[in-house]
């Protein structure tokens, strides 16, 4: 690759490099190269716990789709919405019933909801601070 392939022997730059070398043979040996942490730098935080909870409830309400009579007039229409955006009920019904215990969502899921509600994904995600609920 390099014409002169002579600089990876010398023992000086390697060190500043940060190349282990075959001199190095313990672990005590390469604890003595290590230059600790650099100066000024922070540690690493964890961030804020939180979640992404889902307001397909709330949006789908919002836009009318809902239950027009019967025992659960009023109520969002699981069947509505498996109609509309194409999507299996098991897909659909752990966002209305369980939004805080979502692990996953998928972008096309998220894609066919918002076309279908007419709305963005910002209007059916939100972030919030603290433990997520647990399901029950």
């Amino acid at each position: 690759m390099f014409e002169d392939d002579d600089f990876l022997d010398d023992p000086d730059l390697n060190e500043s490099l940060g190349i282990i070398t075959p001199e190095i043979r313990d672990i005590s040996e390469l604890a003595a190269h290590d230059r600790g942490p650099v100066a000024g730098a922070r540690s690493f935080q964890p961030p804020v716990p939180g979640y992404i909870d889902i307001r397909l409830a709330q949006v789908a309400r919002a836009r009318g789709v809902v239950n027009p009579k019967g025992p659960y007039a009023g109520q969002v229409s699981l069947s509505g919405l498996v109609r509309g955006t194409s999507l299996a009920a098991t897909t659909i019904q752990p966002l209305l019933h369980h939004p805080g215990n979502r692990d996953l969502l998928h972008f096309d899921t998220l894609s066919r909801l918002c076309e279908f509600l007419r709305c963005q994904p910002g209007d059916l995600l939100v972030y919030r601070k603290g433990p997520r609920p647990k399901r029950g």
